[in-house]
């Protein structure tokens, strides 16, 4: 029987509160995290661990490459990803902008 407050996933994982994800006596809550490009931020988004956010993985960066700015592709072969925990004003456009669009709230996905 679940506690209350507690659910379980789609796929069956236990959930506590407010999405988060609770593995044996652990909690994690989702997290803000920050890519940057070539030292440079480039986005933000949530993750509940640093393995989840972790950006050596080959499709982003064929995604990222798929991406231009003034036809420049936002990652190349030698671009340098890097994950880090936001600054305190990325943190806030973060959380404007997932106001200002539920859709891609942690709660919509």
């Amino acid at each position: 029987m679940q506690s209350p407050g507690s659910y379980l996933s789609a796929q069956g994982v236990p959930t506590g509160y407010a999405g988060e994800e609770i593995i044996g006596t652990m909690t994690f809550a989702p997290s803000i995290w920050a890519l940057e490009i070539d030292g440079k931020p480039a986005l933000a988004f949530e993750a509940k661990k640093y393995r989840e956010a972790d950006c050596h993985h080959e499709w982003l960066r064929l995604e990222l490459d798929q991406r231009k700015i003034n036809d420049v592709p936002l990652c190349g072969a030698d671009t340098h990803l890097r994950i880090r925990l936001p600054r305190p004003a990325e943190m806030d456009l973060y959380r404007q902008a997932a106001e200002a669009n539920p859709s891609y709230s942690r709660e919509a996905t």
